[in-house]
């Protein structure tokens, strides 16, 4: 999936235009980027990038129990 389709995705799922979806996927990319950059741990992209996909996760989880 590359960013033009992960901005159409995010768009139609949350009901906000792609050029939100694009400003806000955009300055994540920054925060994450400085975060990452300016860490002094080796493993600090993998503990970030975990993070991530655990708040990820459990948002996608919360939905789905909401759901039911």
């Amino acid at each position: 999936m590359n960013k033009r389709e992960v901005i159409a995705a995010v768009a139609e799922r949350s009901g906000v235009n792609p050029e939100d979806c694009a400003k806000v996927l955009d300055s994540f990319e920054d925060v994450f980027t400085e975060e990452i950059t300016g860490s002094k741990w080796k493993n600090a992209a993998f503990e970030q990038i975990y993070g991530l996909l655990n708040l990820i996760k459990e948002k996608k989880n919360n939905k789905q129990s909401n759901l039911s």
